[in-house]
């Protein structure tokens, strides 16, 4: 069994190293770029150099385009100076809600020890004693009737259409025979209709079916006669358990501040963990996005060195006395080795990103399920599903979303509910048989009743946060 809590931040612990590693892949294509930037500078420069000798071709970077070079990469520094204020902002809200839960959790354990106290007192009060007794017995009463009327409705829903469907008695009943409503008119009727009673046995058979009617009626009233003594005991009782518990009213308050304020502060983490993981989302789509005026320009330059060739190009330079041309040529060959090597760098850092942010899309839809079923709140929780297990099968790619979204809710069980406050026996009402002699036998062994409250620091399922960064 995992609590709803731990499945969910198994899986927002998942999608940060992935993201992580997307924020990694995503630095490294950034870096990449911003040199393959200054290296087609670089070109442009030497180019400039060597056509006043060599070439006639003007390939100077516009300034067009390395002002939008520029701007792309203050965009990037300017977002990934906010991920590290975020952080910053993070460790210290995660501190401030350690304090606070170390607080709550000081201030329940306080009002259990006092509720503790005090229900001892409470349970040793004689009233307290007394009144149980009376309840149980009443349970009891209210159980035995109860069940005396469900008894005397099946018998009656059995019996009655017997009775209704004989003609005979029916005939007689409808008369009225044998009550003061009965009448005839002819003597010779007031003679067969007493032939027929004698025959079919009819003042015998009536009683029976008037009893049978009746008995229903009798529990309920009984029922009713029962209520009064019930509601007495039950007001009796809350208003010893008010003279006795009302003075943890101000702690439970306190309590429930405290609570309040550790709600606050994980709505604001959850807040800062939004805005670090669509500041990442945006570095990641920067890294993934094609930047067309920079491969233009790496595109207009490689065209130059393909139409020219390195090699006349070190022919022409040693036709001069002036070493310069040389150093140009043989610098613009290794710049160019190393821009091929860095493009074939950010196409493969950008074949992972892409990966990466994929899953982590996936980690993304599962938790919001999750989050919109409300299955991460306080007693929510999954049988038989290891949440770690999954979450790697997730982001190995064994599993899809979809999938996994099946298993959490084929494994999701509801929170059980717990009544809070003071129980001494559920005012339901129970049932008897009606039966037989018709006498009573209560047990000697009466309910045991206790009042229980609960005020824990936290349990399972406690706040966690999950970084993504």
């Amino acid at each position: 069994m995992t609590s709803g809590s731990k499945t969910h931040n198994s899986f927002a612990d998942k999608r940060a190293v992935l993201e992580r590693q997307a924020r990694s892949h995503a630095d490294a294509i950034h870096t990449s770029e911003r040199r393959m930037q200054a290296i087609v500078q670089r070109q442009g420069e030497l180019w400039k150099q060597l056509a006043a000798i060599h070439i006639n071709a003007n390939l100077e970077l516009p300034a067009s385009v390395r002002k939008s070079m520029d701007g792309r990469h203050s965009k990037i520094e300017a977002k990934k100076a906010d991920v590290e204020r975020i952080k910053t902002n993070l460790s210290s809200m995660k501190r401030m809600r350690a304090s606070a839960a170390e607080d709550r959790a000081n201030h329940a354990a306080k009002l259990d020890a006092d509720h503790a106290a005090i229900s001892a007192h409470f349970e040793a009060d004689p009233r307290v004693v007394e009144l149980r007794r009376r309840i149980a017995v009443l349970t009891q009463s209210f159980a035995e009737a109860d069940e005396k009327k469900k008894r005397a409705e099946a018998e009656l829903a059995q019996k009655r259409v017997a009775y209704e469907d004989d003609e005979l008695f029916g005939y007689l009943r409808r008369r009225g025979y044998g009550t003061p409503a009965y009448s005839a008119w002819f003597p010779l009727t007031r003679v067969l209709d007493a032939a027929l009673a004698r025959a079919t046995n009819f003042n015998e058979e009536r009683a029976n079916y008037d009893l049978l009617v009746a008995v229903p009626g009798w529990t309920d009233e009984r029922i009713a006669a029962l209520a009064p003594s019930r509601e007495r005991a039950d007001a009796e009782f809350s208003e010893i358990e008010r003279e006795f518990f009302d003075e943890l009213d101000e702690q439970k308050k306190v309590l429930a501040a405290k609570d309040g304020v550790l709600r606050d502060i994980d709505v604001a983490i959850a807040s800062e963990n939004d805005a670090i993981a669509a500041a990442n989302k945006f570095l990641s789509d920067a890294a993934l996005a094609e930047d067309s005026e920079l491969k233009r320009v790496v595109a207009d330059f490689s065209a130059i060195l393909a139409k020219k060739g390195f090699y006349d190009l070190k022919r022409l330079a040693a036709e001069t006395q002036d070493p310069e041309d040389d150093r140009i040529v043989a610098e613009l060959q290794s710049l160019m080795d190393e821009l091929a090597d860095l493009n074939n760098a950010v196409e493969s850092e950008k074949s992972e990103l892409f990966v990466l942010e994929r899953k982590v899309k996936s980690f993304e839809q599962v938790e919001k399920h999750i989050r919109s079923k409300g299955w991460n709140d306080s007693g929510h929780s999954f049988n038989g599903v290891n949440a770690d297990q999954l979450s790697n099968q997730l982001s190995s790619d064994t599993f899809t979303a979809a999938v996994v979204i099946g298993m959490l809710s084929n494994a999701h069980e509801e929170p059980r509910r717990n009544n809070y406050g003071s129980s001494y026996g559920n005012s339901g009402y129970g049932g008897s048989s009606y039966g037989g002699s018709g006498n009573s036998n209560r047990s000697d062994d009466s309910p045991t009743v206790t009042t229980t409250d609960s005020f824990g620091g936290g349990g399972s399922d406690s706040f966690t946060t999950t970084d993504s960064f």
